[in-house]
């Protein structure tokens, strides 16, 4: 049995703080991703035409291989390949992490899973948790530096 209890706002700041505050027993577990409001103020600055702009992509993706990257149209050095993945509280057992992994991957290997996902343009990877949690955090610190650079500050 799945209840989902969707708990939109904030850039999913609200759902993941919800997650990260419940039992560690493997049964509350949401999506996780980067989502700054450096990012947004960054583009915000950017000079573009909404009209043709906003056909161009931050990543090349299967989905639209022909519109432009952000780079390709005079931006360059412009990187943010947008991800996301499973979450769960701080002490989860590890065998239950593994368990949601192993999951977790094996539905991302189902054509049917992989072919919806590759047409709404995401890049189903998979991973180890290793993997995700050294992901997490070189994004982590990417974008604080971004934020400090820009001198962006929380309102």
């Amino acid at each position: 049995q799945v209840v989902v209890d969707n708990r939109a706002g904030a850039g999913g700041s609200i759902g993941t703080d919800m997650i990260a505050k419940a039992p560690p027993d493997g049964y509350t577990i949401g999506p996780g991703n980067i989502q700054t409001m450096a990012i947004n103020r960054i583009l915000l600055k950017l000079p573009y035409d909404p009209d043709k702009d906003l056909r161009k992509i931050v990543t090349r993706t299967r989905a639209a291989p022909e519109l432009p990257t952000i780079d390709e149209s005079g931006i360059p050095g412009f990187e943010m390949t947008p991800w996301s993945g499973l979450i769960a509280p701080a002490g989860v057992p590890a065998t239950v992490v593994t368990r949601l992994n192993t999951e977790f991957n094996r539905a991302l290997a189902l054509p049917a899973v992989r072919d919806k996902l590759i047409a709404m343009g995401l890049e189903p990877t998979g991973g180890t948790p290793e993997q995700f949690d050294q992901h997490v955090r070189r994004e982590v610190a990417k974008w604080a530096d971004v934020v400090k650079r820009a001198g962006i500050k929380l309102e």
